[in-house]
């Protein structure tokens, strides 16, 4: 449901949103040869296009743009945090789900928030590219797909959650509300549901 799915990213956002301030300044190494260097960053795409300050105060508007039209619609909730950081608005949003359902414009607030949250994604947890030295051994979805793909076992997300919730790949929960799945799990299933002695083909 879109309500599920709108509550879901509000709470990846109240959790993982200000991981994105981490990236307005780069950080540097007190001593050694790196000293006075940003670290390099791992990218799998072309560099995004995008100012990163600019990107969180659009962030802060969309979700504060938000908070204004539940307030507007449904005085009951009282006021919206006085924070305009994303994270702190997002969990505010994210105790209403159930006023929210009922509001007329849910369908086109879920689909902004869940660009946002996307957009989120892209810049604190970047798919793993082809030049990493090794596989990591453990990550979230998204990473093990990107993981999955460069094996040569490509592998939605989609279906990597639905084997997930079927019991066929263990998984576990972190305390910041991410599910996390080892690479070598699923690369076992991915290649009992590929082809069998043949190259392998995505898995849909």
């Amino acid at each position: 449901m879109i309500v599920d799915e709108l509550g879901r990213n509000l709470h990846w956002l109240s959790v993982r949103a200000d991981l994105v301030d981490d990236l307005l300044f780069p950080r540097q190494a007190s001593s050694g040869e790196n000293a006075g260097k940003p670290p390099a960053r791992r990218k799998s795409k072309p560099p995004l296009v995008i100012d990163v300050a600019d990107f969180i105060r659009d962030g802060e508007n969309t979700l504060g743009f938000w908070c204004g039209r539940l307030v507007e619609s449904c005085p009951e909730v009282g006021r919206p945090p006085a924070s305009r950081r994303m994270s702190a608005r997002a969990s505010w949003l994210g105790g209403h789900v159930p006023e929210l359902e009922s509001m007329p414009w849910v369908e086109m607030m879920a689909g902004e928030v869940a660009s946002l949250s996307a957009m989120v994604v892209d810049l604190v947890d970047p798919l793993p590219a082809a030049s990493d030295p090794e596989p990591i051994e453990e990550g979230t979805t998204r990473e093990i797909a990107g993981w999955l793909r460069h094996l040569g076992w490509p592998t939605s997300r989609t279906t990597i959650r639905r084997w997930i919730e079927s019991g066929e790949l263990p998984a576990r929960l972190l305390l910041d509300g991410r599910v996390v799945v080892r690479l070598d799990d699923a690369l076992d299933l991915a290649k009992r549901r590929g082809f069998i002695g043949g190259p392998p083909h995505a898995v849909s």
